[in-house]
């Protein structure tokens, strides 16, 4: 039948190799998309970059690299960039689809519907394998989860809690690990001391609650109160409901 591999280039031995109908596809390195055969607008750039993808709805893929997506193998992946040395290399048992990996070794993990995932960093989210809607920026950050989503992670080394970690937002070198809890924010490192908001201290804080540790081993000079009950009698306890921002 006739063939339509209408704006295909191909540059290295076996590049491209088994097309049949796939257009617009360019394939530049040693077997680059070697086995793909039908899908379209894919580019690969570098040794046996997505060398074994092949399915018809494998399309708009873009990996630059050597090993880059090298063994998506044959399953419906597609708008997905992997640059940098094995990015996205694992070995892909289903569709993976919307991510965006930048460094060598960003999730090269064992990818299996790992979605709309974003990182940059040498092993960043580098063994997500189900996890979707991740955020991972510094060298080994978010290195921790598989399929956990929602999680952000900002910093060399910032990681979540565990594996399935579940909207954990973690900012700062080093920051979060075992300390983390799922739908929770974390500032720095174990050595931060002050947090700021803004620059000149001034922005205000909005919360409902605030837990303040009186724990009798980070206080000293520790006296007895000298107030008495005359102090008491003049407090004046009142209950309440909090009111909506909005409302103020």
């Amino acid at each position: 039948g006739a063939f339509t591999q209408n704006g295909t280039v191909a540059v290295g031995y076996q590049a491209l190799l088994a097309l049949t109908s796939g257009g617009n596809n360019v394939a530049i390195g040693y077997q680059s998309l070697h086995n793909q055969t039908t899908g379209g607008n894919n580019t690969a750039i570098g040794y046996q970059a997505m060398s074994d993808c092949n399915h018809v709805q494998a399309d708009y893929n873009t990996c630059i690299g050597s090993l880059a997506g090298g063994d998506m193998g044959a399953f419906a992946s597609h708008s997905n960039v992997l640059i940098g040395y094995n990015c996205g290399g694992g070995t892909h048992t289903a569709a993976n689809v919307r991510s965006t990996a930048v460094g060598a070794g960003a999730m090269a993990g064992a990818l299996s519907t790992a979605n709309d995932d974003t990182c940059i960093g040498y092993n960043a989210l580098g063994a997500i394998t189900t996890g979707n809607d991740n955020v991972a920026v510094g060298s080994n950050a978010g290195d921790t989860i598989t399929d956990g989503g929602g999680n952000t992670c900002v910093g060399y080394g910032s990681d979540v809690s565990a594996a399935g970690a579940a909207n954990q937002q973690v900012f700062g070198t080093g920051g979060g690990g075992g300390v983390t809890d799922d739908n929770s924010v974390s500032l720095g490192n174990g050595a931060i001391t002050n947090v700021y908001m803004s620059d000149d201290k001034g922005a205000k804080v909005w919360c409902t609650n605030i837990d303040s540790s009186s724990d009798i081993r980070i206080k000293k000079n520790i006296e007895k109160v000298t107030i008495g009950l005359d102090f008491v009698n003049e407090l004046n306890p009142v209950t309440f409901n909090m009111r909506k921002a909005e409302d103020w």
